[in-house]
């Protein structure tokens, strides 16, 4: 389903995510998280890991349907 390259990317973007989870100190078991309560320093690179893990689920769901 996912080449070589964005299987990497994949993986770097679950990296990226899990990291800027633990330098914010965000608590996932109270909520959706929101890209505004990051501290300004990591929302761009969480937005993007975001984007892009969203990109990889997006692809698995069209491909069960």
């Amino acid at each position: 389903m996912l080449t070589s390259e964005e299987h990497e990317q994949y993986i770097e973007a679950l990296m990226t995510y899990e990291k800027v989870l633990a330098q914010g100190e965000i608590d996932t078991s109270k909520g959706p998280i929101e890209v505004e309560k990051l501290p300004r320093e990591l929302q761009g690179e969480f937005q993007q890991a975001k984007d892009f893990i969203d990109y990889v689920n997006n692809k698995q769901q069209a491909k069960k349907e």
